[in-house]
């Protein structure tokens, strides 16, 4: 990420209009030599002269130096039952009062500034300047030495270097370039959480099968980890059945185990409703889970389904969202980056099948109960049985959560992909919430995928993203897509043990009970294959408008899949 050099603050300063506007759309702080109009001791750099972070924020709370961990977090009030006036509390944040270095005819004064420090540190706003920093970069690394020069001797401003000066030009006069987001829509189809009929949290991505791992009132056992920035909206719930007059189920986003303004009530005689209106943002390391609570005496529901729309900043961009609970003290342990499952140290069973092109860029892990002192737990990324170099993190002691970014690991079509947990000296038990970024190589693509753990050599359904067993009954194994049109395509599938020589799976994709054109065949002795030809988009919205699975049928005797079967598919939505 650019930022502006912070040699020359004087510079900095001398920009026109609110500085404080540009600061915080920049995302960039200036690094200055505290000074308060007010006696702060950690402000007239008594406790080291320098004693702020690069954010150019004194972390003490004002006016007293030394009270921080009486009035810690800075919200708390000041003094005794009155909180700070409002021409205080208006210089802190999260992150402690926040200067601005200022050239008058008085000479330097540092004055307090309202805190131009954001919460979310990625919006379409910092994206935007940011990458218009790095193209004016870009740019002035282009010219050659003559055109340098030529901006190395303009007069204004007098103490600028040629660089500072073609910066600011560039700044000011050029116009923000576009930046695209991406729309991902990730799914839920939690039959056995639908089936209990009580009030209850269930996993809100992927598909469960499992009453075991498929619902709980304790919401850590249902939650999963954002590994970064984005917006949630058209959240869309489907149940089967009429209720009867005033009876019904209330569907409610949950947050960091708080309710969000996302819900969804399906009543009476509602099979098929969607929130468009409400949207709920996040940030890395926001835990979201789903709350299912009757309305009335309703009967429990017989089937059901939902989805969500992921709006990401920027072009290129998915996540993976997974949840294992009760990690255990084994030494190492594989964990499925997608869905809700059981802990194993079976790759097979905890991969995520790739369909495309992609790179994992960084990930992000949270524990629901500390390691432990002196004890931990090491996380990295596992493809293709083997642990990729330099990908890894360590949580120790009391902390919870840990994460990595700058990542670089190329994954293609038939990868399998999944997050490894080394434990040293016993950790505590945990659930844990593992979130990835991907990239895709292709704009508006992200993946879906399942992992089926039944043997079979039986036709059976299967949705199409999370974990669990065949299903004969087609209604029961199906995926809902969302408010915007999506096109299916490249499906895959993978099988622990190939068909047979002579013998072959045949795989088709199907919508509302019929077939598509996506149709191929895994057969002798591979056990991967792709439809890279066909795809299939779907229609506008509407009742059971798009309901998709995948049908797998057996020609010949084939041999059993010892760890079962994975399908993987991409959704591509054109760029925003």
């Amino acid at each position: 990420m650019w930022s502006l050099p912070k040699r020359k603050t004087e510079y900095y300063s001398s920009f026109p209009g609110d500085l404080r506007t540009f600061v915080e759309s920049a995302n960039i702080f200036l690094m200055i030599r505290i000074a308060a109009p007010l006696d702060s001791l950690t402000a007239q750099g008594w406790l080291g002269r320098w004693a702020y972070g690069i954010h150019g924020v004194v972390r003490n709370p004002y006016p007293i130096g030394l009270g921080q961990k009486i009035r810690y977090p800075y919200s708390m009030q000041a003094f005794g039952l009155r909180p700070y006036p409002l021409f205080i509390y208006q210089y802190y944040n999260r992150l402690g009062w926040c200067y601005q270095r200022r050239r008058t005819w008085h000479g330097i004064v540092y004055a307090a500034i309202s805190p131009p420090i954001s919460l979310n540190q990625k919006t379409n706003d910092q994206v935007v300047k940011q990458t218009k920093f790095a193209d004016a970069i870009t740019m002035w690394q282009g010219f050659d030495d003559t055109l340098k020069d030529i901006y190395n001797h303009l007069r204004y401003p007098n103490r600028g270097t040629g660089y500072n000066k073609f910066i600011s030009k560039y700044m000011k006069t050029e116009p923000d370039p576009s930046i695209g987001s991406q729309i991902q829509v990730m799914h839920w189809d939690n039959q056995a959480g639908i089936l209990n009929g009580s009030n209850s949290y269930i996993p809100c991505f992927g598909s469960s099968y499992s009453s075991t791992y498929a619902t709980s009132t304790d919401i850590t056992k249902e939650e999963f980890v954002a590994p970064s920035a984005f917006t949630i909206r058209n959240m869309r719930v489907w149940l089967w059945q009429n209720f009867g007059a005033g009876n019904g189920y209330k569907f409610t986003l949950y947050k960091n185990e708080s309710p969000t303004a996302i819900t969804v009530s399906i009543v009476s005689s509602d099979q098929d409703k969607t929130d468009t209106v409400n949207t709920v943002d996040v940030v890395a390391g926001d835990r979201l889970s789903l709350y299912k609570e009757k309305i009335g005496a309703p009967a429990s529901p017989t089937r059901g389904r939902g989805s969500f729309e992921f709006v990401h900043p920027a072009s290129k961009r998915y996540v993976l969202m997974g949840s294992i609970q009760n990690l255990t003290t084994a030494a190492t342990i594989l964990i499925q980056p997608s869905g809700l499952y059981t802990a194993t140290g079976n790759e097979y069973l905890q991969s995520f099948l790739i369909p495309h092109n992609v790179t994992v860029k960084g990930f992000y892990v949270y524990l629901q109960t500390a390691p432990g002192a002196g004890k931990s737990r090491t996380f990295d990324i596992y493809k293709n049985g083997g642990a990729v170099a330099d990908t890894g993190f360590t949580i120790s002691d009391a902390n919870k959560s840990g994460s990595i970014s700058g990542l670089s690991v190329s994954l293609v079509p038939g990868d399998l992909l999944t997050v490894r947990a080394t434990n040293a000296n016993s950790p505590a038990t945990t659930h844990v919430n593992v979130g990835l970024i991907m990239e895709p190589e292709v704009d508006g693509e992200s993946a879906v995928s399942l992992s089926c753990v039944t043997r079979t050599t039986l036709p059976y359904y299967l949705p199409i993203n999370g974990t669990q067993g065949t299903q004969a009954t087609e209604t029961y194994c199906q995926n809902i897509s969302n408010q915007t049109i999506a096109t299916l395509k490249k499906v895959c599938a993978y099988f622990s043990v190939a068909p047979g020589a002579g013998k072959s799976w045949r795989i088709r994709a199907k919508q509302n009970l019929g077939f598509t054109n996506i149709d191929f065949s895994v057969s002798d002795t591979n056990k991967f294959g792709q439809d890279t030809v066909n795809d299939y988009t779907f229609p506008a919205p509407g009742m059971q408008s798009r309901m998709f699975n995948i049908y797998h049928l057996p020609v010949g005797a084939v041999a059993s899949p010892l760890y079962g079967m994975k399908n993987a598919a991409v959704l591509y939505i054109p760029p925003a």
